[in-house]
């Protein structure tokens, strides 16, 4: 990384550009970038959780939100996943009633928004569940959950069971206590 970004010139690139545009964003550990060109010194800013400790340490002057999906602190916006990336440059760049695009979004995918959303926050959960013994509240707060009453929740609603029975590998609950499926998103 440290090549691509600093050897190559990246960095630098970044620094002399930057002032020039309206807004800059990183998603996941492009934040690394950010940092490097000197765009993340005294902001707010995230990367993905695994390197949240690496980018503080080797920038102290970058205020790390290790429990924020994405940041936006002036022109600078970063996320902390591939998917998570994909909300602000949207909401932007379809200029389109909240309505309309829920309908034409829900025409291409098969799912409304917020559902494909909850669909992937549930994705990132059942991995934490099932690599971590992190409590359920941290794995809410990681997974981009507001609670773990909205994790729990989520869960039945995909799973028909609770996220420490998924972790545990029960089966689901009995027909009719919870719904078993919500439709995911098509492939296109």
């Amino acid at each position: 990384m440290r090549a691509a970004i600093v050897d190559h010139g990246l960095a630098a690139w970044l620094a002399g550009v930057a002032p020039r545009t309206r807004r800059v964003a990183s998603v996941c550990s492009g934040a690394f970038a950010l940092a490097a060109a000197g765009l993340l010194d005294g902001r707010e800013a995230t990367t993905h959780w695994r390197v949240c400790d690496m980018l503080q340490a080797m920038r102290p002057q970058v205020r790390v939100q290790r429990e924020r999906i994405y940041v936006h602190d002036g022109p600078v916006w970063t996320s902390a996943g591939v998917t998570t990336g994909i909300e602000p440059a949207l909401a932007e760049r379809v200029q389109m009633s909240p309505r309309h695009f829920a309908r034409a979004f829900a025409a291409q995918t098969g799912c409304t928004p917020a559902r494909f959303v909850e669909h992937h926050r549930l994705a990132t959960a059942e991995q934490l569940l099932r690599r971590t013994s992190w409590t359920q509240e941290r794995i809410a707060s990681r997974s981009g959950f507001g609670s773990v009453d909205a994790l729990q929740r989520a869960f039945a609603r995909q799973h028909g069971l609770t996220p420490q029975a998924f972790r545990e590998g029960r089966p689901p609950l009995p027909a009719g206590s919870a719904p078993l499926h919500t439709p995911t998103p098509r492939a296109q």
